[in-house]
C-alpha cells in the first residue's frame, strides 16, 4: 500500500523531523554514507530550523544534569519543573533570543548548584573526614561562581536594553526587524542595508 502524502503543513513538518531523527540515527557512525550526509545538508537547507525541534544544547545540558541528579522519576519531574519556572521567574516570555540565551545559563548553574547543596548535605550528615570536606568547600564555591558569573552576564545584557531581532527568510525575500526600529528587506544574495 502506498504511503499517503502529508495533507497539512503539520504532517509536512511531522514527516520532516522523522526524517530528520533517521538520518542522524544513520550518520551515527564511525563511517556514515557520503548520500545520508548529503541528505541531512539538503534537509535542513529546506528547513533550517528543523534541528530546533530535538532540542538544543542547553536542552542537553539540562537533561545531563537531571539524569546525573535525579534518583527517581518524581524527583526528575519536580526538578524539570522547578527549572522550567526558575527561567519564567527570570522573564523568559518577554526576553530577547540573547537574554533567553543567558537565562538558560543562569537556571543551568543554578540547578547544578541546588542539587550540589542537596547532595553534600546527604553525604556529610555523619561524621565526615576533614579533606572531604575541604573537597565538598570547593565544589560548592565553584559552583556558586558560575552561578554569579551567569546572574552578572544576565544583568549586563539587560542594562544594555539591546532590542530584539527578528529575521524572516524564504527563497524570494529576506525581511530584519528589531523591536521598534527600521525593518530592512531585499531578496537573498541581493543583501545591502
Amino acid at each position: 500500500m502506498a504511503k499517503p502524502l502529508p495533507s497539512t503543513a503539520g504532517d509536512a513538518h511531522r514527516s520532516e523531523r522523522a526524517e530528520l531523527v533517521d538520518l542522524l540515527g544513520r550518520i551515527h557512525t564511525d563511517r556514515p554514507a557520503p548520500q545520508d550526509l548529503r541528505a541531512l545538508k539538503g534537509l535542513l537547507a529546506r528547513n533550517p530550523r528543523l534541528w530546533l525541534d530535538l532540542g538544543t544544547e542547553a536542552d542537553l545540558a539540562v537533561t545531563g544534569v537531571l539524569d546525573a541528579a535525579a534518583t527517581s522519576p518524581g524527583t526528575r519531574i519536580v526538578l524539570e519543573a522547578m527549572h522550567k519556572q526558575y527561567k519564567r521567574d527570570l522573564g523568559w516570555e518577554e526576553a530577547t533570543p540573547l537574554e533567553r540565551a543567558l537565562m538558560e545559563v543562569v537556571a543551568i548553574a543554578w540547578l547544578r548548584l541546588c542539587l550540589l547543596i542537596h547532595r553534600h548535605a546527604e553525604t556529610t550528615k555523619s561524621a565526615t573526614p576533614a579533606g572531604e570536606l575541604l573537597v565538598w568547600k570547593k565544589l560548592i564555591s565553584g559552583a556558586q561562581r558560575r552561578f554569579l558569573q551567569a546572574c552578572e552576564s544576565l544583568a549586563r545584557v539587560r542594562r544594555m536594553g539591546l532590542p530584539s531581532v527578528s529575521v524572516s527568510y524564504s527563497e524570494t525575500r529576506v525581511e530584519v526587524s528589531t523591536d521598534g526600529g527600521p525593518t530592512i528587506e531585499g531578496r537573498p544574495g541581493e543583501w545591502s542595508p
